[in-house]
């Protein structure tokens, strides 16, 4: 694709030509790669010999897979070059305890499928204009898109068929869900128009959800095109520098906590205003909070010496947290309904400051309603625990 053009024209600039031995010198790979893509975009953008430049790369690029070239000096560096950003990916994901992808999907291994399919569907619903091959505003009813440039290289749309077919091959879903910006909402609608119009069946599998961009509180955008990028490494760096706490492991916790949380709290499909501050916070809706009120709740059972058995009859007090509790599964469906995990962050922030009200005015150890109390606490806490756990966020035992 164009952006690995242009990423490989910044990184031949900066190794002066297809100079393998330099390429071994380079030591931060993520960040060294992240400025040739900048300086590339740049470059395109600005300079109309560099573009003509990058978009002849762009079809050696393509060269390199149709004739199976991974000797020649340009091969290695690409194919270098991209396994380091395979390695990253698998360093992230470790770093931040998600289980990363069953399989990468390169474009390179998309096209081919996707071409299969837009040949295919030439005339019943593809057609050429100019050399190229389209989809027609009159056959989708939405706008015009090229699927085929007139050079004969895939578009984006015509490669996002051919991976809604590979995944289907391989992992034969019910249902596949894309998550992209809203800035995509049109386009995908174009190629899930065209998937219809060739296979309805597939196409009722797939469900797209937009979402807004993350922005600093001041607003400014963490773009990944610009030289002014803020990549996600940064954000924890930010988060961890700022919050204080003793034990690393603890405070690891309590970092990727603070983020996900912030992140997860919000509504799907609007901007998302991360303010490092608010998400460290001990106090409000916040993931270092529900750490904290899951933490309370596992000092209370720790301390007690009896074990809870169900109530027979509840106080008022009792009876308002147990009601609490009661709404869990519920929080859970909307959220799978609407594909939103915020309904989850929402109930159980309610579910914390309720148990901090229960908590204030009932005394729990040594009560003679102690074993009647320890029962709604301990339920409190597997409730809690397992629904930051579906967050993601972790849930250390003591803070």
């Amino acid at each position: 694709g164009l952006h690995a053009a242009k990423c490989m024209w910044g990184i031949l600039q900066a190794l002066g030509g297809e100079n393998l031995t330099k390429l071994t010198e380079v030591e931060d790979h993520a960040a060294w790669i992240s400025a040739a893509y900048v300086a590339g975009s740049k470059a395109y953008e600005e300079d109309e010999f560099v573009k003509a430049e990058i978009d002849n790369l762009n079809k050696k690029i393509y060269g390199l897979h149709e004739s199976g070239d991974i000797v020649s000096d340009f091969a290695q560096i690409y194919f270098t070059t991209r396994q380091w950003s395979y390695d990253y990916f698998d360093k992230f994901y470790a770093d931040i305890d998600v289980v990363a992808f069953d399989k990468y999907y390169p474009e390179s291994v998309t096209s081919g499928p996707g071409l299969e399919v837009v040949s295919q569907n030439l005339v019943d619903v593809f057609s050429e204009s100019e050399g190229a091959v389209v989809l027609d505003e009159a056959k989708s009813g939405l706008h015009t898109r090229v699927f085929v440039t007139s050079a004969g290289l895939p578009t984006y749309e015509t490669k996002d068929l051919g991976v809604v077919r590979l995944e289907n091959q391989d992992f034969n879903y019910e249902k596949r869900i894309i998550m992209t910006g809203n800035d995509q909402s049109e386009y995908m609608k174009v190629v899930f128009k065209a998937l219809e119009l060739i296979d309805p069946v597939l196409a009722a599998k797939q469900r797209h959800i937009a979402n807004g961009t993350v922005k600093f509180a001041n607003g400014q955008k963490m773009s990944s095109r610009l030289g002014n990028v803020t990549k996600a490494t940064d954000v924890i760096e930010a988060v961890s520098l700022a919050m204080s706490a003793g034990d690393q492991a603890v405070k690891k916790d309590m970092v990727l906590g603070a983020i996900k949380y912030s992140l997860l709290k919000s509504k799907v499909g609007g901007d998302i205003a991360f303010d490092i501050e608010k998400s460290i916070s001990v106090e409000g809706n916040s993931g270092p909070y529900m750490q904290y009120a899951l933490a309370r709740a596992n000092s209370v059972l720790a301390k007690a010496k009896k074990r809870g058995s169900i109530p027979k009859e509840l106080t008022d007090g009792e009876r308002n947290f147990a009601l609490k509790l009661t709404d869990f599964g519920q929080a859970i469906e909307v959220a799978i309904k609407d594909f939103s995990p915020h309904h989850v962050a929402s109930f159980l922030y309610d579910l914390a400051q309720e148990f901090n009200r229960f908590y204030e005015k009932n005394r729990i150890i040594d009560d003679q309603r102690e074993v009647e109390r320890l029962f709604l606490v301990n339920k409190y806490q597997k409730i809690l625990k397992q629904g930051l756990e579906l967050l993601g966020v972790p849930t250390p035992e003591k803070i």
